[in-house]
Order: structure tokens, then sequence, then C-alpha cells
């Protein structure tokens, strides 16, 4: 069984320091191949993004995962052909985690 691939610590430390200069009300798109790889990535990114959202109190980001419909599928061929699929249900913003009721 292979590995799938897993960024290094410096890979995210470069993903925290470009979504902490992010502008407001951004949106953060992780979109990936449809298979395992890709789901890990998404979680990664998923997973910086709430982190750098709670230390910098950005509450104002936005998280959107992005995969291909079927299992297996390579990005960038779904992009020629324009087939996708969005999924919203990772949406974030004012449901990070860390934030309070009082923010």
């Amino acid at each position: 069984m292979s590995q799938p691939f897993k960024p290094s610590s410096r890979q995210k430390g470069l993903v925290q320091v470009t979504i902490a200069r992010l502008p407001a009300g951004a949106e953060i798109v992780a979109a990936f191949d449809a298979d395992e790889a890709g789901r890990l990535l998404v979680e990664v990114i998923r997973e910086t993004a709430a982190s750098v959202a709670c230390v910098a109190g950005r509450s104002d980001l936005v998280f959107k995962a992005q995969l291909p419909v079927k299992e297996g599928e390579d990005w960038n061929q779904v992009l020629q052909t324009a087939v996708f699929r969005l999924d919203d249900s990772t949406r974030t913003g004012s449901n990070w985690p860390c934030q309070t009721a009082s923010r």
C-alpha cells in the first residue's frame, strides 16, 4: 500500500503565512483529486486554515473544498471538461470552532 502525499512542516508553514495575509473576506478553496491523497490534502488545508483563523482572529475567512465527482478522477482533467462538484458543507467563516458567542 502506498503512502499518500503528506506536506512537510515547511510547506504547512508557507500555507499558514499565505492564509494569514489574505484580504478580509477571502475564500480559501482546496481543490484536489478525488482520491485518498486529495482528501488528505483537503484536511491539511482545512486544519491549517482553522488554526490561522483561531490564532489571528480571522473569522472572516471562508473555506471550501472542491473534489471531482467520481472517485479517482484527476482534477485537471475534470476542469478541462468543466464537470465538478462544489462541497459547500465545509464552509467555515463564523463557524470556526475557536470562536465564542461574544464575537
